[in-house]
């Protein structure tokens, strides 16, 4: 049998761990592998375990040693390997049983040096699994030349969660560090210096077992970390200063040099060694040339210290002072943390009481809430339905909410428009809760406070913000945890409007509503798409820019998620080479608006270009992207939208392989897509200026079933006129059946209890008798991610929280009477926040919590069932 992958496991008194180690080993789904253990001179049964597995199992290999250290073992066991590929296990860790079949797929299809993957952390304590920080560079697919030194800004120097090509390590003399514990630093820093592409694998394949007895959480009496970290840091800045990278480039080494050192000198060094300790660090440091120049503001303590020569100069007693000082700030902060924590309970506490007294006032008829991305904006579906009202419905009092960041984005927006007849009210103060709680209408196109109860006499409708291209929901099984204010807000609505049955599909599916909602779907044009329809609109907007005679073309790309400052850059830098290119390009009777997010648009300077502008502001974005002969985008869903126009549509999608493999998809992009598509400069420009003529005829039936001009008039109408237009129609039982609604609820001692409980009631659960719901808390959804992908679709899932909102008055009454009517009037309003008026047919609760159970008796139409 060929060995493609070389597993190297160095074991040293591993009786607790070694056989799940070779288990999870020979439950690869990949089997072209070897496993070879070295046993390093091991004092307890570790290598009779290992022997009893070798008739078994023909790919296990053993050599047994003299201790000599982790770093000498791994370095042994790849002058011993066979395989293509190296991946190294830690004796008390364990694979996923696709790990080799994902990253071996990944390292030949990429031809990549090696291939990073996530970690998730498994704690034998508590049976729970916790998922590792990400990394910054994981926003991307893979690195390439220099950008590979970017896996110095790693958190901690694991080499165990990579498969590694065996020729790249060789060819290059990679190995680990002998002798001193910390040997995987100065592998990270030669695989970062050496590399000429790097892939990832953004989820976690690899499992680390909490181990108390492994050599990094021992000794912490003794100076052995402290040497042994002082000398890493020596091997480390070596290989740095002897490699092609300057000390800008390798700026963030420095960085992990010194949050490790904070670290260790706080956690594992004894206090009679940590002069010492400190004064060796300094000494390193003294002889570097830290060049910060490049990483401004990158790490602001590093930088203090460089400037205020507290290395060079060697001034040990500041340095101390400063690290003391950093402590008692940390400890002033976490404390400050806490009282403004109190702070904001005590104002919350407050505002329920106002609230809740509000709820029980006369609803003002005529009065209209409406919320734009939470507060962030006044754009699409919801500036078209407010100014139809506001043009349309003089006698209505319009409340428009805001945040501290939209504030003045939306004001500026309200005098272009010349609306005046607006109230505004910022989110989340005592106003906002009195007005959300007598208003009689409200539009939201995501969804309100989570403290919202939606009065019976209430009308909620949300449209939503666009047909979804990517996945969303519990599609997006990591995010689950989070959707449940989103969730709710469907499950409460009086309308849920789509513009088109797809939509529609995915909406119900994505967040589980099906069968769990008295929501209506109205099936309506989308209120923002009307202005695709409106040609005399478009040729006011296009004289008024002077742009009537041009081809005017709108760049609209997605926003790929960057988060720091070197990401920005370059992506900027990427983009910025496109424009000067087609600058180039673009004739005099050419304009090409761009509109970027925040992050990059303030680094591109449209100023230098004779053909680039940038996106007009103050214009609802669709009023003036119904103005262009063309939109170029790449995989944000407006051409969905644009679509209605009939115009010409690019999808320019110049890192498909990186964007593609990230996200998922609800549609095929190339072959349900019917755009001409794109992947560099000089195509784009041909396509650009070609004068096919292509028809979206079969797209827009299915995508723009019900998109026309009049929408918002037409659905204004509808809910405060109640006339209907044979424009749009009610389906009042969308996905229902006959099926009784069953809902489901466990709670053990642990998490891991819980998870158990539930896999083991799924497998009674059927489908086709009743609909199921299982309420799992929030952090099962959050931790067990596997599990949650294991659940049918046909199961609905919610995430549930136990906390009950109380005001003051009401804590210190459930404390006196415990079971008082008043008392149960709470768990009614509760009910009822979370729920509106939807109840299931029947509750199954496993829990003794009497809390829980008095909020699910609320929930169900019967008796509730306990199964304790």
């Amino acid at each position: 049998m060929s060995k493609k992958v070389s597993i190297i496991v160095p074991a040293y008194n591993s009786e607790k761990f070694i056989e799940k180690c070779i288990n999870t080993v020979a439950e690869q789904t990949y089997k072209e592998f070897e496993m070879i253990i070295i046993n390093d001179g091991s004092t307890d049964s570790t290598l009779d375990i290992i022997n009893s597995f070798k008739e078994k199992y023909n790919w296990l290999r053993v050599i047994t040693i003299e201790n000599h250290g982790q770093g000498y073992a791994r370095n042994l066991g790849i002058k011993e390997a066979e395989g293509d590929y190296i991946l190294f296990l830690d004796s008390d860790d364990l694979l996923k049983r696709d790990t080799l079949e994902k990253t071996v797929s990944k390292i030949e299809k990429n031809h990549s040096d090696l291939v990073m993957f996530d970690w998730e952390r498994y704690s034998e304590v508590d049976k729970k699994v916790k998922k590792s920080s990400k990394k910054n560079f994981f926003t991307k697919n893979s690195l390439r030349g220099k950008e590979c030194i970017e896996i110095l800004q790693l958190k901690a120097y694991y080499t165990v969660a990579a498969l590694y090509s065996r020729e790249f390590l060789i060819n290059n003399d990679i190995k680990y560090a002998e002798g001193h514990i910390y040997e995987d630093n100065v592998f990270i820093v030669k695989i970062a210096t050496n590399a000429k592409k790097i892939s990832f694998i953004k989820e976690p394949l690899y499992i680390v077992v909490s181990n108390d007895d492994s050599d990094t959480k021992t000794a912490y009496n003794t100076d052995k970390h402290y040497k042994a970290y002082i000398k890493a840091v020596e091997e480390c800045i070596d290989v740095l200063q002897k490699s092609d990278y300057t000390p800008s480039e390798y700026y963030d080494y420095y960085i992990y040099a010194l949050q490790k050192f904070l670290f260790y000198y706080k956690k594992r060094t004894p206090k009679n060694e940590r002069n010492n300790f400190l004064q060796d660090f300094v000494n390193i440091m003294s002889e570097q040339d830290i060049d910060y120049s490049d990483n401004n503001e990158k790490n602001i303590l590093l930088e203090y210290l460089v400037n205020n020569k507290i290395f060079e100069n060697k001034k040990y007693n500041e340095f101390k002072k400063i690290i003391i000082k950093q402590n008692f700030l940390k400890a002033i902060s976490k404390t400050k943390k806490t009282i403004k924590s109190k702070l904001k309970t005590l104002n919350t506490v407050v505002i329920k009481e106002i609230y809740y007294a509000n709820i029980k006032k006369k609803i003002n008829e005529k009065s209209v809430f409406i919320q734009s991305k939470n507060g962030s904006d006044l754009a699409g579906n919801m500036f078209y339905i407010l100014k139809e009202i506001e043009d349309e419905y003089d006698n209505f009092k319009i409340y428009l909410a805001y945040n501290k960041d939209g504030k003045d984005k939306i004001k500026k927006m309200l005098r272009k428009y010349d609306i005046d007849d607006v109230i505004l009210i910022r989110t989340g103060t005592i106003k906002f809760y009195k007005v959300i709680a007598r208003v009689k209408y409200l539009f939201t196109d995501t969804s309100i406070n989570p403290l919202y109860i939606k009065r019976d006499n209430q009308v909620l409708v949300n449209t939503w913000h666009g047909t979804p291209l990517k996945k969303m929901g519990r599609d997006v099984p990591y995010r689950l945890y989070d959707c449940g204010n989103v969730q709710k807000n469907f499950i409460i609505s009086d309308y849920l409007l789509y513009p088109n049955t797809f939509m529609e599909d995915r909406m119900l599916d994505a967040y589980n509503i099906r069968n769990l909602t008295n929501a209506k779907v109205l099936n309506a044009g989308y209120p923002r798409n009307s202005i695709f329809f409106n040609e005399k609109r478009r040729k006011k907007v296009r004289e008024k820019e002077n742009i009537d005679s041009k081809q005017v073309i709108v760049y609209m790309p997605t926003w790929r998620g960057i988060m720091t400052q070197k990401e920005n850059d370059r992506q900027i830098k990427e983009i910025q080479g496109y424009f000067d290119e087609l600058d180039e390009s673009l004739t005099d009777n050419q304009i090409l608006y761009i509109k970027l997010h925040v992050y990059v648009k303030s680094g591109i300077d449209c100023s230098k270009y004779k053909h680039i502008r940038e996106f007009p502001s103050g214009y609802e974005t669709y009023d003036f992207l119904n103005t262009a002969d063309i939109l170029i985008t790449d995989y944000s869903s407006v051409f969905f939208d644009f679509a209605n126009s009939g115009r010409k549509i690019i999808l320019f999608s110049y890192d498909e392989e990186d964007y593609l493999s990230q996200r998922g998809f609800y549609i095929d992009y190339h072959k349900d897509l019917p755009f001409e598509k794109v992947t560099n400069v000089r195509e784009l420009v041909n396509s650009i200026n070609d004068n096919k003529i292509i028809k979206y005829n079969d797209f827009n039936k299915k995508y723009c079933e019900f998109d026309e001009d009049d929408a918002p008039e037409h659905i204004c109408e509808y809910l405060i006129e109640g006339k209907v237009s044979d424009k749009l129609k009610v389906d009042e039982n969308f996905g229902k059946n006959d099926k009784k609604n069953i809902c489901i609820y466990i709670e053990k001692k642990s998490d891991y209890d819980t998870v158990t409980a539930y896999s083991k009631i799924l497998n009674k659960i059927d489908s086709n008798e009743n609909n199921y719901t299982l309420l799992i808390k929030q952090s099962i959804l959050k931790d067990y991610v596997k599990f949650i992908e294991k659940i049918p679709k046909e199961i609905s899932i919610l995430p549930f929280t136990k906390k009950i909102n109380l005001t003051f008055r009401e804590v210190l009454r459930k404390k006196i009477t415990k079971k008082s009517k008043y008392n149960q009037l709470i768990y009614k309003r509760e009910a009822k926040t979370r729920f509106g008026n939807f109840k299931f047919d029947s509750i199954i609760s496993m829990t003794d919590d009497n809390e829980v159970n008095r909020l699910l008796e609320c929930l169900s139409k019967t008796k509730l069932k306990n199964t304790l």
